[in-house]
């Protein structure tokens, strides 16, 4: 009868652990959602001691406020073929991510979605 009246208070107690863990889990998932951001600028190449860089950024044509920072530019991450763009005064758009390395520490990204030149 003791293992009964156990279950009894164990089971409520699980849920309303599992019921608080989903609740904090959903909150912090909304405070982590990327931000969606739309630049202007030139695409170029990018070079860092170590290898810490993505290799492309866009020199950006107004600074981009991010974290208390002006940016005027940011690397971006884009899995397509760009060295036909590269030179070129291009509209991207995409989340902002932060990144960090050895030797610069944090630096924000831009994960591109969509990319195109400037007409």
């Amino acid at each position: 009868m003791r293992k009964s009246s156990m279950l009894v208070f164990a089971v409520p107690l699980l849920v309303l652990v599992l019921l608080v863990q989903l609740t904090v889990s959903a909150h912090t998932h909304e405070k982590t959602k990327p931000k969606m951001v739309t630049v202007k600028g030139k695409l170029v190449k990018v070079a860092a001691i170590g290898g810490e860089t993505t290799g492309r950024a866009i020199d950006l044509e107004e600074p981009l406020n991010v974290g208390g920072q002006a940016l005027t530019r940011i690397e971006i991450v884009d899995g397509k073929e760009l060295d036909v763009l590269e030179g070129e005064r291009i509209v991207a758009r995409g989340s902002l991510a932060k990144r960090s390395g050895t030797e610069r520490g944090e630096y924000w990204v831009l994960e591109v979605e969509r990319i195109q030149t400037m007409d």
